[in-house]
């Protein structure tokens, strides 16, 4: 359905009945089938399979492949490596109580909704390639920082075991700022930029705040388009929780009809910012628009 763009089972059935479908069905199979599957029977077999048994893995295989083919090199950062964005999904939800799901009473009604954990290669052109995914299952009361975050433990692994080689930064937001996460990083030999925000780790945020005060030579001005303007800033080797990181803040002032708009990002990454790539670190790894895609 997804990969010929069907809007219903019932078009799908309708559309695997022309000799079109099947050429290209097989065309991107690469097998010789004399006739496609009904969709009952499609459906019957999905219901089936075990997840876990190879369904999941196709697209991470699909993008490995484009990666070893090097189709994909000139998405790399100046280090050489792919921006891999991590962030909880909603599918869908259904009303009432059902299984593999998270369960929510809202106005005395029951509701399960369907998260998953995705991991994927983000370019700033607006692709998003799926590498893994796990899914967020408990029947407790939704909590966004426990569950995704015992969701990100359980990736991690299955993300290194599958792309043991692969140079990656992770791009987090800022509810997996903390010991154990950078740790994984660490270890995994993954760069990151984690967004920062001044209530989620006052004493980083504030330290940081100060040493950009301090320093007003850690600094870049860049203009990406007509009508944006962006001042750069950082503060280097800052600890949290054991760690070193540094810190880069981007103050962005954008000219509209209403008169000027200004936001301020910020990141803590295990990348040593400088006037020479604060501007590429803004764009390749903090720009908010690449974890979009997700």
């Amino acid at each position: 359905m997804f990969l010929f763009h069907c809007g219903s089972r019932s078009q799908l059935e309708n559309d695997r009945k022309t000799p079109a479908f099947r050429r290209n069905l097989l065309e991107l199979s690469g097998t010789g089938e004399a006739c496609v599957a009904s969709t009952e029977a499609m459906n019957y077999l999905m219901e089936k399979m075990d997840p876990s048994d190879g369904m999941e893995l196709i697209s991470g295989e699909m993008v490995n492949s484009l990666i070893r083919s090097r189709v994909l090199d000139k998405y790399r950062n100046s280090s050489g490596e792919f921006m891999i964005a991590m962030d909880g999904v909603h599918l869908f939800t259904r009303k009432g109580e059902h299984p593999n799901s998270v369960s929510k009473t809202i106005d005395g009604e029951s509701y399960s909704y369907y998260y998953a954990l995705e991991a994927k290669l983000v370019t700033m052109d607006g692709m998003g390639l799926s590498l893994a995914t796990v899914f967020i299952e408990t029947k407790e009361e939704y909590s966004k920082e426990d569950c995704e975050l015992n969701a990100f433990y359980r990736l991690a692994p299955i993300l290194k075991s599958r792309f043991p080689r692969l140079l990656m930064c992770i791009l987090l937001d800022s509810l997996y700022s903390n010991q154990n996460v950078l740790r994984i990083c660490t270890e995994n030999g993954w760069g990151y930029f984690i967004t920062l925000k001044a209530g989620s780790i006052p004493s980083l945020y504030e330290a940081a705040v100060g040493q950009v005060k301090d320093f007003p030579r850690q600094s870049i001005d860049h203009s990406p388009e007509k009508g944006v303007y962006r001042h750069i800033s950082w503060a280097l080797n800052m600890k949290h929780e054991g760690n070193h990181c540094h810190v880069m803040f981007c103050e962005e002032s954008r000219v509209t009809k209403k008169g000027i708009e200004r936001i301020m990002f910020a990141w803590e990454t295990d990348v040593r910012p400088d006037e020479n790539n604060a501007v590429q670190l803004d764009l390749l790894g903090g720009n908010p628009s690449a974890q979009a895609n997700l």
